[in-house]
């Protein structure tokens, strides 16, 4: 786990600025490599063959062809692949699995990144065909930043490494409202014009004799025909060898391995594998010093279950703002939710107890349909298309009218534009006078490459487009702290599996009545009340895990804004004074004006909306023009 940085031509004094500005990302060792076509730079969080052979950049030589390497990330597979290569003739002289990725390289090509199974972002300079070949994993774990002028690339693992060099400093006003809609900004660019990201699940090409970029997807998600028929007893079993497999394959390091531990289902899983296959588990929980939004308990009573050596910390509204505007200045995006700071402050903890992997439960929410309001909400778009008139709904179905504010909803992209958005379209309307545009289209696009039924077209969109975003945060988290993160649930071969399956083993009805009562609610009186969200999860989980976890409710790792509101407002209202850089974006009246309307209401969600300008406005004091 590291940093890595480059470009295409010579010069050592700014690839080693590149490599400054991501040192906590590599605080174990650092690197370069410069000739006259390439600049390579690497900083190192030693966690596989901890010897100074790791070292990277690293360089291979195979029948007379040489090849070099900046890498981040862990191929989890890379002992099976290396004793395929050592049959074909292949030496090593490592124990670690950045030799073998140029190596498999060497005799696949492009290809070979269909051969691993986990997370990286690299660049391999081919000294022979004259090329820089960069991938990015097939869900986007590790980040990869690039800037293309027309006649040189750019890359890093982060925007400001990319910052150090002569790029325009320009910020999209368009993305800051896409960051206020969906807390982050999706797809492949950034709050920067000019600087992008690599797509998940793609490969870049840069040519150095004819200066030209090739990008292309390497890995599409598909549901599997071998797995859609089977019988629920037959897919549990799958699913528990699969997960077994995911965290065993996720627990191998040379170094301290522990656990995020939530209290939640997620974690709770993931901790309850681990301490199926070690003798000993270390779990580490953020807590806060409130009632209603307190998780701790939770975790604290999985870890006594499965007899883990437990570590949390707690803060209070003081801790949590010294602690985001101190994360503001390191982090070159915007805070995208508020428990982000939460994990930031966590991950100190964790690296200074001496772990430096730990393992979390980020992707089960997209592929066990965990986000069960939005997707039951394909229930209500089924009801509603039933109706010709938004009067028709009125009048047989009152609830799913209320609760659309008499729209009649009928398409599946219109459905998620209605409940996916964090500040509403009129909100953002209201702000920056124009409504945002373009998202159906950009949306449609995703679904339309899935062509199977609702519920999986919307799994493929939370996967494709907001598991991204997700990642990224869990990142940069941990990684300003030195701590790398693994996710088992988003183990590809698993994600295929889970894809695969029948709705109905992900989400079913509780039973024959609750379908019935549900026909008159909406999908907010269905959730978790009619139905059984990540319900094959839970079957599985039964025999691991207590049974109060299983059956409590998700709560989404909540920060208590709704305690804090007095003090909170009051920092907000110190913080966006008229010399706030928010305003060269957002006419100041209507901030204001909303911000009034919001201290009216006692709700948590509303308060979240608020922190989002906050967040907006350290951003842009630190990383702004």
């Amino acid at each position: 786990m590291c940093g890595i940085n480059g470009f295409t031509w010579e010069d050592r004094e700014k690839i080693e600025k590149m490599n400054k500005v991501l040192k906590h990302r590599g605080p174990d060792d650092e690197g370069f490599y410069v000739d006259d076509e390439v600049s390579l730079g690497h900083v190192r969080l030693a966690i596989i063959d901890l010897s100074e052979k790791g070292h990277q950049p690293m360089k291979y030589e195979h029948r007379g062809k040489e090849v070099w390497i900046v890498y981040n990330g862990e191929i989890y597979n890379y002992m099976e692949i290396r004793a395929e290569l050592e049959k074909k003739g292949y030496e090593f002289h490592t124990h670690s699995d950045t030799e073998v990725i140029l190596a498999a390289y060497l005799e696949w090509s492009y290809e070979c990144v269909h051969r691993f199974n986990g997370m990286w972002a690299f660049a391999i300079y081919d000294k022979e065909k004259k090329l820089l070949f960069l991938s990015r994993d097939r869900f986007g774990i590790k980040p990869l930043y690039y800037h293309f002028n027309g006649k040189n690339i750019i890359f890093s693992s982060e925007i400001k490494g990319i910052l150090q060099h002569e790029v325009k400093r320009e910020i999209d006003e368009n993305k800051i409202k896409e960051y206020l809609m969906f807390r982050g900004v999706l797809g492949n660019d950034t709050l920067f014009k000019g600087i992008k990201k690599l797509p998940p699940g793609h490969n870049m090409v840069f040519h150095l004799n004819s200066r030209e970029l090739e990008i292309w997807r390497y890995w599409y998600l598909k549901p599997r025909p071998e797995y859609e028929k089977l019988s629920f007893e037959e897919a549990k079993k799958i699913l528990n060898d699969m997960l077994e497999k995911s965290v065993k394959r996720r627990l191998i390091a040379d170094v301290k391995v522990g656990a995020i531990l939530s209290g939640g289902l997620d974690s709770s899983v993931v901790t309850a594998y681990m301490r199926d296959l070690t003798n000993k588990v270390i779990t580490f929980t953020v807590r806060f010093k409130s009632k209603g939004f307190d998780e701790g308990k939770y975790a604290l009573k999985v870890a006594k279950y499965i007899n883990a050596e437990h570590c949390q910390i707690t803060m209070n509204f003081d801790d949590y703002v010294r602690n985001m505007e101190e994360y503001a200045k390191l982090k070159d995006e915007p805070i995208g939710v508020p428990n982000e700071v939460a994990l930031y402050v966590l991950s100190k903890h964790i690296r200074n107890n001496g772990v430096y992997v730990v393992l979390s439960g980020e992707g089960s929410d997209e592929i066990f349909y965990g986000y069960n309001r939005i997707f039951k909400s394909i229930y209500d778009l089924e009801r509603m298309r039933i109706f010709k008139a938004p009067e028709e709904l009125r009048e047989k179905l009152p609830e799913l009218y209320a609760r659309y504010g008499g729209k009649l909803i009928t398409e599946l992209v219109d459905m998620i534009l209605e409940r996916y958005p964090y500040w509403k379209t009129d909100n953002i309307t209201y702000l920056f006078n124009e409504a945002p545009q373009g998202y159906r289209e950009f949306f449609q696009r995703f679904l339309d490459e899935m062509s199977h039924d609702e519920y999986h077209e919307l799994s493929y969109f939370f996967v494709m487009l907001h598991l991204p975003v997700l990642l990224n945060r869990v990142d940069n988290s941990t990684m300003f702290n030195a701590v790398e993160s693994r996710v088992p649930f988003l183990d590809h071969e698993l994600v295929e599996f889970v894809f695969s399956l029948p709705n109905h083993y992900k989400s079913p009805w509780k039973s024959w009545e609750d379908y019935v009562e549900s026909i008159t609610k909406s999908s907010d009186e269905i959730a978790d009340n009619n139905d059984v969200p990540k319900f094959i999860l839970k079957e599985v989980a039964r025999d691991k895990i207590p049974d109060e976890i299983i059956e409590r409710k998700k709560m989404g790792f909540p920060v208590p804004f709704l305690e804090w509101k007095d003090k909170f407002l009051e920092y907000v209202e110190n913080l966006l004074n008229g010399d706030a850089e928010i305003y060269k974006y957002i006419e100041k009246g209507r901030v204001t004006e909303m911000i009034d309307e919001f201290k009216t209401k006692e709700n948590n969600y509303v308060l979240q909306r608020i922190w989002m300008l906050v967040s907006l406005e350290l951003w842009l004091r630190n990383w702004g023009v």
